[in-house]
């Protein structure tokens, strides 16, 4: 079973834990899903000090399901947000920060971030400045393919607000988005979580600073500054069925027809 495969693979996810774990101190098993791709390397030398304290103080991992057995270290922001708002729920590595960084100056709500780490104690002391911010939570690295659906079910299953809004960490929301989600909670509702509400995904020209809002994208749009995202034949369908001409002069939320392929 998962757990039998997962106790087989300790071993090679304390490669990098047993240095820095006190032997003194209680550990819970720690396990990894087989298939995890070391995506970035660790700077060291902007973060040594700190990275040198997480060393002597480093907190319990613990063994989690999510889809795949791994390890988690969890960072909770000390006042738990408010159980009626939405998430920003997302997956990342270290080499991100900036576009998190950009991510944050728009986005005024709750976040819960899965970070997969090559060096757990590096990227605690990288994005410590966040944790009074966001929830993180910490996945070690393993051999394979990085595991972008396990570390969005990480995410996920740690969000503590009813709603959330899953994307990727390179996506910016457009100024106020948080707030005007939260307005629209009432009419969401009415569909008594039989239903998924889709944000509009665009992609810009290399180099142009990004729409506050739909005024400006829709400026964009004109030019092609702005499109759709993934507009190419070869995965148009990927965000095709979010009907772009009806979001142009939409108001208010429509129905947007999908069927799996």
């Amino acid at each position: 079973g998962h757990d039998a495969k997962a106790v087989s693979h300790v071993n090679s996810v304390l490669q990098n834990a047993d240095k820095i774990i006190d032997k003194h101190q209680e550990v819970k098993i720690i396990a990894g899903n087989v298939g995890f791709e070391q995506r970035h390397e660790s700077s060291s030398e902007q973060t040594s000090d700190s990275a040198a304290a997480d060393r002597r103080h480093l907190p319990k991992l613990s063994l989690e399901y999510h889809g795949y057995q791994v390890a988690v270290w969890s960072s909770l922001t000390k006042t738990p947000p408010e159980s009626d708002s939405v998430t920003w729920t997302t997956q990342m590595t270290s080499d991100r920060t900036n576009v998190f960084e950009k991510l944050l100056e728009r986005w005024t709500g709750p976040c819960s971030i899965a970070v997969y780490t090559k060096d757990l104690v590096s990227d605690i002391a990288i994005f410590r400045k966040f944790f009074s911010r966001c929830d993180f939570h910490f996945v070690p690295a393993a051999q394979g393919p990085y595991p972008v659906n396990t570390l969005r079910n990480v995410a996920i299953n740690h969000v503590r607000t009813k709603w959330m809004l899953l994307a990727d960490v390179d996506f910016i929301p457009n100024v106020g988005a948080h707030e005007l989600i939260t307005k629209r909670f009432n009419e969401m509702d009415k569909y008594d979580g039989k239903a998924v509400f889709v944000l509009p995904a665009f992609q810009l020209k290399e180099g142009l600073e990004i729409p506050k809002d739909k005024a400006q994208m829709l400026d964009f749009m004109k030019d092609r500054r702005a499109h759709q995202v993934h507009d190419d034949p070869g995965r148009k369908i990927a965000h095709d069925k979010t009907d772009y001409d009806t979001w142009k002069t939409a108001e208010f939320i429509y129905a947007a027809s999908y069927q799996f392929p």
